[in-house]
């Protein structure tokens, strides 16, 4: 007896914990993303008091994350729509042309946000420093603040 719940309790232990880690594969009570909301807010000198192309990129499949983490900001608006037409349905982009001394607030995520594997962001600076994309995935409230010379983020509660 204390032998077969033993073998159920660790069963139930590989089950829970997955295998392998390094699969990359979700479990159903697994999410893919923990992003909730998303905010922007523009300094008042923000990209040396010129507007900002900001896209968000919600990806749903595994391997084009890391692929679009190769571009910078201005490579990622040259390709964009090369992008959208080869992975249609894969991609969803969300674009905003933000002003400096700005917000914009109640940013619809797409319908099918949780199931993104990946969440980027690219800004398109006059700087080379503003022109890194960088992942949202693991924040749950991020809050994209638009400075002088590059962006940064911070999770909200």
């Amino acid at each position: 007896m204390k032998r077969l719940s033993l073998i159920i309790i660790l069963t139930m232990v590989l089950a829970v914990c997955g295998c392998s880690g390094k699969s990359g594969k979700k479990y159903f009570w697994q999410k893919n993303n923990q992003v909730k909301t998303i905010g922007i807010i523009s300094s008042p000198d923000a990209n040396g008091n010129s507007p900002t192309a900001v896209d968000l990129v919600f990806i749903y499949n595994d391997f084009l994350g890391s692929e679009l983490l190769k571009l910078n900001a201005d490579q990622w608006f040259e390709t964009k729509n090369e992008v959208l037409l080869k992975f249609y349905g894969g991609v969803d982009v969300l674009s905003y042309e933000v002003v400096p001394f700005s917000e914009v607030k109640d940013i619809k995520l797409p319908d099918k946000h949780k199931d993104a594997v990946d969440i980027i962001i690219f800004a398109q600076y006059q700087s080379a420093a503003g022109s890194i994309p960088a992942v949202l995935t693991n924040y749950k409230y991020p809050l994209i603040r638009l400075e002088k010379e590059k962006y940064t983020i911070r999770s909200e509660v």
